[in-house]
């Protein structure tokens, strides 16, 4: 075995990332060596096995261990999870055709799907690479069917448009289809009366002087005053006319194909349906220039959908027809059970299905090819009730392989595929199929497909990240391992069943506990006994009143390693902030944690207070007052001054107020153990949060205050100012103003040192909902590099970060910044809600990070490969397959 790996690396040598081979832009594969690649395409299955064998046993016995890439970067995230509606037709489109514009993914059913900022698209979206845009606010009380790319003109100037069905209304008199430009609707003629199921394009003549034809299909019996009785009608150019002679219920699917193979005179359009051609209920025909015929002998029930697909390959057999739906015979064939192919005569079944008890049923049937015009194969797919021989249990989507069908999804998932397509993502470089419904598996843990992608040889959702907003990230440990705690108003990640706070490892989620009914706002870590053997544990705040399980616990509740728990008799209102504090440092004294009193209602003179958690129960350990009105308390930290200096370490509290206790103070106040004191003449207006930095690495801390404030101490400051003990001073030049005119301001504050003790220094971080820093773009999130704010790449889409974190390095991995919010995007990848930055490798075949592609390199990479370990997906499209092997062996052979 070791020597067969051993004949693979002789004589590769060590190539140099900078002296690499250059790949071809966005390709993703080199631009020599194909040769190379095809014949590694071919390794006999002993070799793989062996690869296999010895890059588990090196992994295992610890051989190799990752190292940290020297380069610095967003890592690849996940699309919003999609959890709720169905999904009905998929089509790729390109708004300004060859012009500069990428094509876009434009999806369309009967859905609500989550945006930026926690709004929501309905019915029909488009998707850029990065997020789900709004195509026009249209469909009111309605659904999309059907979408299909026509160009209009021709060989004319202008562009192919979008051809949207369902059941809509548009303009008066306009129902049911219309067009879309890229920025516009436009409707065709009148529409129709009823739902469009399905539009196709034909073209009669192939390559001939003949135009291209439009034509829909489905349940509407006209289109103004004309009649449509066959359920089908043709675009004339200017107005809807039936497509031919035919007694028809519905139409629920269209196909153009060319039933003569190469011979001439064979390209037709077909119909599937309630169909009854000549009068004869055949539920498929074919349209012979203005009349309708039975294609063969027909089909006994409903079809449902029809698809193309060249069933042997490179062999004599031209493409077929492939047909699904509730039908089971075709005159003498009775084996069908809802699935079979035309081969021009008759209708066949595609392969064998349980023939005893339940009849199987097709709602829809897709064809993928995986490399185009290559030599592999096509693949066919069946969804509906699809009960295989011997087995009567029904399952949702199987696939054809070796001539018999073969599950995809396991039995759990409910729901239906209602259709398939095949396209290529934006920014992908591989084809993939989509698989468009509302398929679930609801049991743990849950998976959402109700957009599936299949990708050659898995299939996953399309949406894996978060629902919907992070409002707060905590760095924790549990059980002694790193994690990211974060809270929000996020729902069933994929992967587990959990509502409002998870914990994340660097790989995936995991819930803390059950659901919460409203989300934790705020959360902290206190260690009840300082050095004692007592773990730190977490705390949540929030309008929650009771825990999960039902138990009250008005706005404050902790974990305690296994539920979350009641801290006494909780707080009056919801706390913005907490922190623990020594009071004794040294001495016998406990630590407290700190809570700040949230809002309250009232008029000048409402106290508020910091309240004090002792182990048993919640005490006011200040009163804050304000002359203005209700006093608000928004934010504590704690810091030290000198570092190991002789200064205790101090309390710091924001908000808006102008007394504490009986000191006069102005929106922010000090406390030393014993007494309160203002911090210099304060802030003109109330601050809203406040972070601890040692700035420079020695223990002497300084703290950073934001908010909407222009002076701090009567010096001017631009949404954040920083307090030495002392006095205040601005940090930076500021992070623009806000639409409204007010000077924008970070949220949240974390230092990172991205390759843990390696020479990149630790820098502050800060997220929050500002689109500059320092006069330079910067999208929601920004650096101090010890001298000016500086972007981080790309920054967030939207620019509307709320919460910030470190995940601390293990030994598999370096440490990464973690960061939540509203947003969609993070370094102009797809990242919902919660995005991670950190240190990556310069060339995909780097894979121990160590500047140069070797053996070494592929080893480490087949271990994690084998393993399904996440680093394997080089390619960071999400999957970890034949791609991301080609890719290393293509830079360890040939070079990046």
């Amino acid at each position: 075995m070791f020597h067969v790996l051993a004949e693979v690396v002789v004589g590769v040598g060590t190539v140099g990332v900078a002296g690499g081979l250059a790949r071809e832009s966005g390709s993703g594969t080199p631009q020599i060596g194909s040769r190379l690649i095809g014949e590694y395409a071919m390794m006999q299955s002993w070799f793989v096995g062996s690869i296999r064998l010895a890059a588990v046993t090196l992994a295992a016995l610890g051989v190799f261990t990752h190292t940290h890439a020297q380069c610095v970067d967003w890592l690849p995230g996940q699309p919003a999870s999609i959890g709720s509606g169905e999904f009905r037709a998929a089509a790729l489109f390109d708004p300004d055709g060859p012009g500069a514009a990428a094509p876009l993914l434009v999806v369309g059913g009967d859905f609500s799907l989550p945006a930026s900022g926690g709004s929501s698209i309905d019915d029909l979206a488009s998707w850029d690479g990065v997020s789900w845009q709004r195509v026009f606010p249209l469909f009111a009380q309605g659904f999309v069917r059907a979408l299909k790319v026509f160009d209009f003109d021709g060989a004319g100037p202008n562009p192919p448009r979008l051809v949207i069905g369902g059941q809509f209304s548009f303009l008066i008199g306009s129902n049911n289809v219309c067009v879309w430009n890229g920025q516009t609707l436009v409707p065709l003629a009148q529409g129709v009366s009823g739902i469009v199921n399905a539009i196709e394009t034909h073209d009669p003549d192939g390559d001939g002087p003949l135009p291209e034809e439009l034509f829909i299909a489905g349940q509407f019996s006209s289109s103004g005053s004309v009649p449509i009785q066959s359920r089908v009608a043709k675009w004339n150019g200017t107005a809807w006319e039936d497509s031919g002679t035919m007694s028809a219920s519905t139409a629920n699917a269209l196909a153009s194909v060319d039933l003569n193979g190469d011979a001439p005179g064979g390209r037709f359009l077909v119909a599937g349906g309630s169909l009854a051609p000549q009068g004869t209920p055949s539920n498929v025909a074919i349209l012979n220039g203005t009349e309708w015929l039975p294609a063969g002998t027909g089909l006994n029930g409903e079809v449902r959908s029809l698809a193309l697909a060249d069933l042997d390959a490179e062999g004599p057999a031209p493409v077929r027809l492939l047909a699904c739906g509730a039908f089971n015979n075709s005159g003498p064939v009775t084996n069908l059970r809802g699935q079979a192919y035309f081969d021009g005569t008759r209708w066949q079944p595609i392969a064998p299905l349980n023939q005893q008890g339940f009849a199987s049923t097709g709602r829809a049937v897709g064809v993928f090819d995986p490399d185009g015009p290559g030599p592999l194969p096509a693949q066919v797919f069946l969804a509906g009730s699809i009960r295989l021989p011997g087995d009567q249990l029904p399952h949702a989507l199987v696939r054809l392989e070796a001539g018999a069908w073969i599950p995809v999804v396991s039995q759990p998932f409910g729901g239906e595929v209602f259709a398939m397509t095949s396209l290529q993502l934006p920014g992908s470089q591989n084809p993939i199929m989509l698989t468009l419904g509302n398929l679930m598996r609801t049991t743990t843990p849950a998976v959402t497909l109700r957009i599936g992608v299949w990708d050659g040889q898995s299939i996953a959702s399309f949406g894996r990240g978060l629902s919907a907003n992070v409002n707060a990230l905590l760095s924790a440990s549990i059980d002694g391992q790193n994690r990211v705690i974060a809270s929000g108003g996020f729902a069933g990640i994929p992967g587990a069943n959990i509502n409002g706070v998870a914990a994340f490892d660097g790989e995936g989620w995991t819930a803390l506990g059950g659901s919460f009914v409203s989300a934790p706002y705020v959360l902290g870590s206190h260690d009840p006994d300082g050095t004692g053997p007592a773990e730190p544990y977490i705390v949540a705040g929030g309008t929650f009143t009771e825990v999960p399980g039902g138990a009250a616990a008005p706005y404050v509740a902790r974990w305690n390693g296994t539920a979350w728990e009641a801290m006494g008799a909780g707080l009056p209102s919801f706390p913005r902030g907490f922190a623990s504090f020594d009071p004794d440092a040294d001495g016998p004294a406990l630590p407290l944690l700190l809570a700040t009193g949230g809002v309250v209602s009232g008029g000048p003179g409402t106290p508020n207070a910091l309240y004090a958690w002792n182990g048993s129960d919640w005490s006011a350990t200040a009163v804050f007052t304000s002359s203005n009105g209700p006093a608000l308390v928004e934010d504590v930290t704690t810091f030290d001054p000198d570092g190991p200096g002789p200064l205790p370490r101090q309390v710091v509290v924001v908000g808006f107020f102008n007394r504490v206790n009986n000191v006069l103070v102005s929106n922010c106040a000090a406390f030393d153990g014993n007494i309160w004191r203002p911090m210099s003449t304060g802030f003109e207006s109330n601050p809203l949060s406040v972070f601890t930095w040692d700035r420079f690495g020695d223990g002497r801390e300084v703290v950073l205050a934001t908010g909407i404030s222009t002076t701090a101490g009567g010096v001017p400051v631009r949404g954040v100012a920083m307090w030495n003990g002392t006095s205040w001073a601005p940090l930076g030049n500021g992070f623009g103003v806000s639409q409204s005119g007010y000077q924008n301001y970070p949220s949240a504050f974390a230092v990172f040192d991205p390759d843990d003790d390696g020479p990149a220094p630790n820098l502050l971080h800060a997220i929050g909902g500002f689109s500059e820093a320092d006069g330079l773009p910067a999208a929601g999130i920004a650096r101090w590099n010890g001298q000016t704010w500086e972007a981080l790449g790309a920054g967030l889409t939207p620019a509307t970060g709320t919460a910030i974190a470190v995940l601390a390095a293990t030994d598999e991995r370096p440490a990464r910044l973690c960061v939540g919010g509203r947003f969609v995007g993070a370094g102009g990848r797809a990242s919902a809600y919660f995005a991670q930055f950190g240190a990556v490798a310069c060339c995909p075949a780097d894979f121990n990070a160590d500047g140069y592609v070797n053996s070494n390199d592929l080893f480490e990479f087949l271990g994690a490969f084998f393993s399904s370990h996440a680093d394997a997906d080089v390619n960071a499209d999400g999957f970890i397959n034949t791609s991301d092997f080609f890719d290393v062996l293509a830079g360890v052979f040939v070079g990046c």
